[in-house]
């Protein structure tokens, strides 16, 4: 599977947009690429492939993909707990992409999160991390049981009190942000069912 695919007009380049563009998502579309284009110049530039085809989904409506952008970026940069602690936000995040079923986001997250310190072995006995628990540090715990907690809807005091403790209000907020942005885009790419092979495509195709 060479291309990204989807159930939805899959957005790769401005020319790709459905129908005819009023004046204002041309230009919202000439600015995303842009965005696109100084942040991800290879192998993107003006044009979104592989593991980046989240973009290209949420390029529907291309005002809101840059927001959404913008967002990301905003919470992995260096001031921020998600930019400090990369291993960490890695690691919560592959927790959010198992919570959703999202392969896609999931594959694209091994590479960065091994990068980060975080072992494939670990990555993928995440569903066990209860039984387990040697496999990951105590500060890995209380990064997993917090991303599955704010999943859930039920944030008990004593482990936010751990999580600002450690972290600080702002930390917490942030981390917090970190496992509802990526649940945001777990969820479009679940729905829209979103793929790409990463090249691992069957050789007759």
């Amino acid at each position: 599977m060479q291309k990204i695919s989807a159930r939805v007009r899959v957005v790769s380049e401005q020319g790709a947009f459905p129908g005819t563009p009023d004046e204002k998502t041309k230009k919202d579309l000439k600015q995303l690429f842009q965005y696109v284009a100084s942040h991800y110049p290879e192998p993107e530039g003006l044009v979104i492939k592989g593991a980046h085809g989240g973009i290209a989904i949420v390029a529907q409506n291309p005002r809101f993909a840059q927001l959404l952008l913008e967002t990301t970026h905003c919470l992995i940069e260096q001031n921020a707990w998600g930019g400090q602690r990369v291993d960490l936000r890695e690691l919560a995040v592959q927790v959010v992409n198992l919570h959703y079923k999202c392969d896609l986001s999931f594959q694209a997250h091994l590479t960065v999160a091994k990068q980060a310190g975080l072992r494939v072995e670990q990555q993928a006995a995440l569903p066990y991390w209860r039984t387990i628990g040697h496999m990951f540090s105590e500060e890995q715990q209380l990064v997993i049981e917090f991303t599955n907690a704010v999943l859930g809807g039920d944030v008990p005091d004593e482990l936010f009190g751990r999580v600002v403790e450690r972290y600080g209000e702002k930390g917490a907020i942030e981390f917090a942000a970190i496992v509802g942005l990526f649940s945001c885009w777990a969820m479009i790419l679940t729905a829209t069912k979103t793929q790409w092979d990463f090249g691992y495509g069957r050789p007759d195709k």
